[in-house]
């Protein structure tokens, strides 16, 4: 018997809560048993009626939403403003999303209402009851017809729009994109880019071989085969990752599976850089330097007598000699630190190595003077700390009226409501921003900025205006490089390469964006657009004659600032990647005339890389070009890949997967990453033995090419004042200290040697038990250290491969006090050749 009070109660909060009203409902041809013909049951099968084409309907929509996701794409006629060409996918995406969810929580609303009245009316075992099961039917049936409507709806407009040439990463037709890419070597021969090579501008005689290794570019690392020594440190990176349980498990696989795939040409301690040693000879035996280009991302050689003279050219027009006392500012910094309570950023400061920044040399190939580019780098000095903290107060700062755009999508964004207009464009650069900013004006902004976002400024960085400022003043009076001996400092407020000088620069640019707003309020509204990336200026119009106003405006707003105009060529300009074409209409194309060459197929990256390089170059293309040259720039793109030794297959396979929709798997609780170098043949193995562990490895790169032409920096060695300097000073070494009556002790440290020979003598005098020294002094009778006859075995940078030197060396010798840092089993011995 049905319980009517039950039902009144249901009925009524139902109503309440579940309040679908007004639907037409459809035949369910109930009947219910022993059950008197009352309102009350009347109302609970209309109720049900009603609920079950409200579930098929919200059902339908959340399908309708999910194929609109994976589509991308966005009703115009449901969806008006989503629609709107200045909205971007990411807008419409998260938006779509949120109106899936209302929906999906609306069915479990309506399902659980449902549910209960079929209970109340049927019992428990109400889903076997021929009266739900024929509901059920009814409301699928009323889905499908919805749902078949809504899904060739999106599917025949996605084809409509896909045919009109606006494409995306997951509508490419992977025969269109072949079809497109025929004959690319006869078509459009500005897109033939040559085989990368070196620049050298004073044709000086290099072998061919050394040319062939320097053009395959920056960013190719060498495929060079690891030793044993270097696997079994990436085993032991990765296994500090693992589980202490499982730790020797992991170790003895991971050796079992390596012990298979090395054979006997593997060297065993050390790797062979051979080819990058005889590169570097030939370039010291004819007197020549090498160096990045600015542009093309080439090498270039010069002989030593230019690269002197065009690094004293550079450095003088932007940098003055300097006579200040640096460890006088860094006591300042740390003094103002202090009394704000920022003791941790104190130490800092006090415990970083360095005190002056390290210099690079690019050669801008694309002037004719070929002058070079000075840039500095903050790695291990304490002005990175000083300026990583600047940086973390000035991400509270809001700027208002700002024209700066985050890249070229949100350029793309805005041209597109013009797209197929007639309009004239030109493009305004800074020189040589960083350096041109006026120290006063700058300080002076950053405060401007910092008031107007006081109270989330202060709540958020815990430090006063003031204090700021001050840090920032001592902050760019410290920036010091020191080069051939001599010590420099920028003439105006800072240098390229400094973390906070991005952030410092739209402070400053700021008032220029302002001015620029203020004076297109004046002119007819939707006559121009004028937008800035860092120091690039483009401008667009739409009206004749207001090109020279806009120009002189931007002039006049910051006249301290120099300004170089850059026209179109052959009615096409390009601003940052993109090519914007001006010739009938406003159209623009991704690409550059001359770009830098791609990641050679050779190089010794993982396949994951490599394939991800193919899929960014296709996306852009496709994502950053109007209808009419996206035909051209993914051929352009091909063709670059195709220079770089990419294969057709590959190519053509990744453009088949960049069809496929991610399924999304549910978040795996993996939070333990290890990184390891990547090398052929090995990494993977490893990588496969770590996932049984539960630990995901990621690869970095070994040995790039770039590394040929690293930051400069003076080296001095130690600058620590020992009382008892028993040898030269090293850091990062493994040692071995004899003792009088035979033995040895074998030690590794990453400090300098002298240090960690002091900490020795203070154990041996204090007769420590923790120390083997002391130990052995002690039990010895007549036996001494013999600190001055220390001797490094070996240089290792990395703390996991010195830590296994120092264990191979200590188990290669008879004679030796020391206990092992790491404990070696048979197999991991037997891998070693120990």
């Amino acid at each position: 018997m049905v319980n009517l009070h039950q039902l009144a109660c249901a009925l009524t909060v139902f109503s309440l809560i579940v309040p679908e009203a007004g639907l037409v409902p459809f035949s369910c041809a109930s009947s219910i048993p022993s059950s008197p013909p009352t309102a009350l049951l009347v109302e609970a099968v209309t109720g049900l009626d009603k609920w079950g084409r409200r579930l098929a309907e919200l059902e339908a929509e959340v399908a309708f939403f999910g194929i609109c996701l994976r589509k991308r794409y966005a009703d115009p006629e449901l969806f008006k403003h989503l629609s709107a060409s200045a909205s971007s996918w990411s807008i419409k995406k998260k938006i779509l999303k949120t109106y899936r969810d209302g929906a999906s929580q609306r069915i479990q609303d309506v399902r659980n209402a449902s549910d209960r009245l079929w209970f109340l009316l049927l019992g428990k075992d109400f889903r076997q009851h021929r009266d739900f099961q024929n509901w059920n039917d009814i409301k699928r049936a009323h889905f499908n017809r919805t749902w078949c409507v809504k899904r060739k709806h999106v599917l025949d407009s996605v084809k409509r729009l896909s045919a009109c040439g606006r494409m995306d990463g997951r509508l490419v037709d992977r025969n269109l994109v072949r079809q497109m890419c025929r004959g690319v070597s006869h078509e459009n021969s500005y897109l033939d880019v040559p085989h990368a090579s070196i620049v050298n501008p004073c044709r000086e005689a290099v072998s061919r071989k050394t040319e062939e290794f320097l053009s395959r570019g920056r960013k190719f690392c060498l495929n060079v085969k690891p030793s044993r020594m270097d696997v079994f440190s990436s085993i032991q990176t990765v296994a500090k990752v693992v589980t202490q349980d499982e730790k020797a498990a992991f170790v003895v696989q991971a050796i079992g599976r390596m012990e298979n795939v090395m054979g006997r040409d593997y060297p065993t301690e050390r790797r062979n850089f051979s080819e990058v040693k005889a590169v570097k000879n030939e370039l010291d035996c004819k007197s020549l330097e090498m160096l990045q280009t600015d542009k093309t991302g080439k090498f270039a050689v010069l002989p030593k007598p230019v690269f002197r003279k065009k690094a004293k050219e550079a450095l003088d027009s932007l940098f003055v000699d300097w006579t200040g006392n640096i460890g006088k500012l860094r006591k300042e910094i740390c003094g103002v630190l202090r009394e704000e309570e920022f003791e941790g950023t104190a130490k800092g400061v006090l415990s970083s190595r360095h005190s002056t920044l390290s210099l690079k040399f690019f050669l801008k190939d694309h002037k004719p003077e070929l002058p070079f580019r000075t840039v500095i780098n903050e790695n291990g000095t304490w002005q990175k700390v000083v300026s990583k903290f600047l940086q973390q107060g000035l991400e509270y700062v809001r700027l208002e009226d700002s024209l700066s755009l985050r890249n070229s999508n949100e350029l793309i964004d805005i041209l597109e409501v013009h797209h197929g207009r007639k309009c004239s464009i030109f493009s305004m650069d800074i020189k040589d921003l960083y350096y041109s900013l006026e120290k006063s004006r700058l300080l002076k902004r950053v405060k401007e900025a910092l008031e107007r976002n006081l109270v989330k400024f202060q709540s958020g960085s815990g430090i006063s205006v003031d204090c700021f400022l001050t840090v920032l003043d001592l902050y760019l009076r410290s920036t010091v490089v020191e080069y051939d001996g001599k010590k420099f400092v920028q003439k105006d407020v800072v240098c390229i390469g400094s973390s906070v000088a991005p952030a410092l620069a739209e402070i400053y640019l700021n008032s220029l964006d302002s001015a620029v707003v203020e004076g297109l309020g004046k002119m007819l509204s939707g006559s121009c657009i004028v937008r800035r990336y860092v120091d690039d200026i483009v401008v667009c119009t739409f009206q004749s004659g207001i090109a020279e106003k806009l120009e002189s405006l931007i002039v006049s707003s910051a006249p301290e600032l120099k300004f170089t105009v850059e026209k179109p060529t052959n009615n096409r300009l390009q601003f940052l990647d993109l090519k914007l074409h001006v010739g009938e209409t406003l159209c623009w194309e991704y690409g550059k005339d001359a770009p830098k060459p791609v990641l050679p197929k050779k190089s010794c990256h993982s396949k994951t890389v490599k394939a991800s390089v193919v899929r960014s170059l296709f996306t852009n293309a496709l994502n950053r070009s109007c209808v009419h040259f996206v035909a051209r720039a993914v051929r352009g793109q091909w063709q670059r890949l195709m220079n770089a030794g990419y294969e057709e297959d590959f190519i053509g396979r990744q453009m088949t997967l960049m069809n496929r929709e991610k399924e999304k798997a549910g978040e795996k609780s993996r939070n333990r990453i290890a990184v390891m170098p990547y090398f052929h043949t090995g990494s993977h193995n490893i990588k496969a033995c770590a996932k049984k562990f539960g630990v995901n490895v990621v690869f970095s790169s070994d040995f790039k090419l770039g590394n040929l032409t690293s930051f400069q920096r003076e080296q001095k060695g130690c600058q620590k004042g020992h009382r008892e300097k028993s040898v030269p000073c090293e850091t990062g070494v493994v040692y071995d200290i004899p003792m009088t009556c035979g033995f040895k002790y074998i030690g590794q440290t990453s400090r300098c040697l002298n240090d960690r020979l002091t900490e020795h003598k203070r154990n041996v005098k204090i007769k420590s038990a923790n120390s083997e020294i002391a130990t052995h002094v002690q039990e010895c009778r007549n036996c001494s250290a013999e600190w001055s006859g220390t001797t490094v075995v070996c240089k290792e940078i990395n703390d996991v491969k010195r830590v296994v030197r120092e264990t191979v060396k200590i188990r290669s010798i008879g004679n030796c006090i020391s206990q092992a840092s790491m404990l070696l089993s048979d197999r991991a011995k037997a891998f070693l050749r120990v």
